[in-house]
């Protein structure tokens, strides 16, 4: 019976062996691994979104501010294109001080690169044509990694009565799928303005 009970005390004491030791490593790292995965997916996920909507935060910032300016606005000029395939939006706005004032405000989708949307305000006395490259630095970028989405690749459409504007776009960020923007916007009703008093010139 000693003998019994010692001989169990000693196996007991015997430990692990290097087989079950290999085998709880390799189902250890399994499980590792997959948290790892797991963890890995959840950021890229989440970098993904958070691209895709700041991008999408951005394009909606410019759809605001293109429908902002017709809305205010009493005059359309045609599209002009530039030099590098790109076009301009151009329309007489008020601004927003108490004392109404109008100025030229402009907008231009250029192709070049990843394309983008700029914009810049003139006086109401100096209509601006479309900008060549070194101009168009010194406009204010609105959102870059644009893509011309209207008819025949273009982002802005008129009307045939110049009161209608229509804006169509998608924007992406770094490795994510692409907003699609789609609206029209129109000028409000103003009174007709005698020959020689219009706003903007």
């Amino acid at each position: 019976m000693i003998a019994r009970l010692r001989e169990r005390f000693v196996r007991d004491d015997a430990g692990v062996t290097l087989p079950e030791m290999i085998v709880v490593m390799l189902v250890t790292s399994v499980i590792l691994l997959a948290i790892g995965g797991m963890y890995l997916s959840t950021l890229q996920a989440q970098k993904t979104v958070s691209s895709l909507t700041g991008t999408t935060n951005s394009a909606q910032l410019v759809s605001r501010s293109i429908d902002d300016g017709i809305r205010n606005g009493v005059e359309i000029r045609a599209l002009a294109s530039g030099a590098d395939g790109g076009q301009m939006l151009l329309v007489c706005t008020a601004g927003s001080k108490a004392a109404i004032d109008y100025a030229w405000q402009a907008w231009y989708y250029s192709p070049t690169g990843d394309g983008e949307l700029r914009t810049k305000t003139f006086p109401k006395n100096s209509a601006p044509s479309a900008p060549n490259a070194a101009s168009l630095a010194s406009w204010t970028l609105l959102i870059s990694n644009v893509k011309a989405q209207g008819p025949s690749s273009t982002v802005f459409t008129l009307n045939g009565d110049k009161n209608k504007a229509t804006v169509q776009f998608s924007t992406f960020g770094e490795d994510t799928d692409s907003a699609t923007i789609e609206f029209s916007t129109h000028l409000s009703p103003h009174p007709t303005y005698a020959s020689g008093s219009e706003p903007c010139s």
